[in-house]
Formats: C-alpha cells, sequence, structure tokens
C-alpha cells in the first residue's frame, strides 16, 4: 500500500476529520438532551459503538486496522475533552437541541421503537 499522498488529499482528510468531529459533538448533545444525560456519557456510548466498527473491516491489514484504531482513539479523546465543556452548560437547552421537551421525548420514543402518541 502506497502513502505517496499529496498536500490536497491529506487537507480533505483533515477537513473530514474536523466535519467528523463537529457532527459527532453535536449529535452527541442531541442525543445527550433527548436521552436526559451528559454530552459527555453520550460521546461515550458513539465511541464505544464506532471503534468497536474497526473490527469489522474486512480484508483490511493488520497494520490498517491498527492505524485505524489509533487515529479514532486520538479524534474520540479530542471529542471527548471538547463534551467536558458542553457538559458544563445547560443539558438539553431548546438553543443546544433545537427541541422542546415534548418533541424530544417523542422522538425518543420512537427512535427506541415505541408510539408516542398511542
Amino acid at each position: 500500500m502506497s502513502a505517496d499522498w499529496d498536500h490536497d488529499d491529506l487537507a480533505r482528510l483533515l477537513g473530514l476529520e474536523h466535519a467528523f468531529c463537529a457532527l459527532a459533538l453535536i449529535s452527541a448533545s442531541n442525543f445527550a438532551y433527548l436521552a436526559e444525560t451528559t454530552p459527555s456519557a453520550a460521546v461515550k456510548q458513539f465511541r464505544e459503538a464506532i471503534e468497536g466498527s474497526v473490527y469489522d473491516t474486512g480484508q483490511a491489514s493488520k497494520e490498517t486496522k491498527a492505524a485505524m484504531k489509533r487515529h479514532l482513539k486520538r479524534m474520540f479523546d479530542h471529542i471527548a475533552g471538547m463534551a467536558k465543556h458542553a457538559d458544563l452548560g445547560p443539558v438539553g437547552s431548546k438553543w443546544v437541541s433545537g427541541l422542546t421537551k415534548e418533541s424530544g421525548t417523542n422522538l425518543l420514543q420512537r427512535f427506541q421503537g415505541r408510539n408516542p402518541h398511542a
């Protein structure tokens, strides 16, 4: 496998990583609001699910899997640090999630397979 990448390739990868971190933190904050937990707890749950997927990478070499595992650890360590700052803010504030308590509860129930209007 060749690692002959140019600056544009690296810039795209760093851009994707930055976008992933931002989306993961936003998703964790929304999930934390719906589950009535903290962003840090939500990030921990996301981390376990995504890091667990490294073992299901098909025909990737051991070196590639090890590199993926190291990289995901660094990324989630960074996201976990950002989530600790989010924990200091109001958990479930409408500004963070964009949801009201009632609509958030209904969405969470639908996600869990229950009909909130039954």
